[in-house]
């Protein structure tokens, strides 16, 4: 993955999306039990950015 700023503000570009999967899965399958941490880490974060409120 990599970055780049524009006018002050970072905007990110997914380079080989097709590794970003592949290496994903892998994890998931190694670390199941923490990658279900962290989805459900993503989930409140996503709930409290919907509420306006700061994670």
């Amino acid at each position: 993955m990599s970055d780049k700023t524009v006018h002050g503000t970072q905007e990110w570009i997914l380079v080989n999306t097709d590794l970003f999967e592949r290496e994903l899965k892998k994890f998931l399958k190694r670390f199941p039990r923490e990658t279900k941490a962290v989805l459900e880490r993503l989930e409140t974060y996503k709930e409290s950015l919907n509420m306006c409120d700061e994670p």
